[in-house]
């Protein structure tokens, strides 16, 4: 769709974003379902305001989602060993203790970076993946997109922390700074989280994709936080209890 309707609009997305066939995504079939992101863009800030409450509300029972997902993951056909499932997406982070209670023997692990990088690099992939719809160089005010993008993550965060402290023996926590110097010595660690071994085999396979994958591979994205009528005074301000995960 990017490709038929925004001129060089892939190419745009795989600089935030790189997907394909053979890499390990967000289980996009599932989660447009209940979470697709994208399109936050799209709603009214009343309507991004009520879908993150019925996000992040503990009135709600979301736990139909978990059940879902399970029923939906028996349906897939094995792949590799065949001994367990890797998810990933922030969305799933709006119903932690949902998935705990469906999958009682999983690991979580929660990569954390500075949000100060993280929201107008994401602002910016909601805007080209939003580009489909409607030109925002056509003079479209991004601040709503913004906003929602903003208050989003700043859920994430709550919801991440209140599970870590309700559940730490199911969650391994490692910064962005960590993965980006010793990605090795991370990766072994999340290993032993989960119970496996970190073989020579493994370790050969990931050395081999992190010379393949050299940042900017795809390109480089260009975002900002003004672009997005965001500031770093405000992010401070409202993630002063995530940095302890920085």
């Amino acid at each position: 769709k990017l490709s038929l309707f925004s001129p060089n609009g892939l190419s745009e997305f795989f600089k935030f974003h790189k997907v394909g066939a053979t890499e390990h995504e967000e289980i996009t079939g599932f989660s447009r379902r209940y979470f697709y992101d994208m399109e936050t863009a799209l709603l009214s800030p009343e309507a991004q305001r009520k879908r993150l409450e019925w996000q992040a509300s503990p009135n709600v029972d979301r736990s139909f989602l978990a059940t879902h997902l399970a029923v939906w993951f028996r349906l897939q056909p094995r792949a590799g060993d065949g001994e367990f499932w890797v998810i990933k997406s922030p969305a799933y982070t709006a119903w932690l203790p949902e998935l705990a209670s469906a999958f009682p023997n999983a690991r979580f692990v929660f990569t954390s970076r500075d949000p100060k990088s993280v929201l107008p690099s994401l602002c910016g992939l909601n805007e080209v993946a939003s580009s489909i719809k409607f030109d925002y160089k056509n003079g479209r005010d991004l601040a709503p997109l913004g906003e929602g993008v903003f208050g989003r993550i700043s859920g994430y965060a709550k919801q991440q922390e209140a599970f870590i402290k309700s559940q730490p023996e199911k969650c391994l926590a490692l910064s962005y700074r960590e993965m980006v110097k010793e990605p090795l010595a991370c990766v072994n660690e999340i290993y032993r989280h989960a119970g496996k071994d970190f073989t020579k085999e493994i370790e050969a396979c990931m050395k081999a994709h992190m010379n393949d994958n050299k940042k900017g591979k795809h390109g480089k994205a260009v975002y900002s936080l003004e672009k997005f009528q965001l500031s770093e005074k405000k992010i401070e301000e409202e993630f002063k209890s995530y940095a302890q995960f920085l």
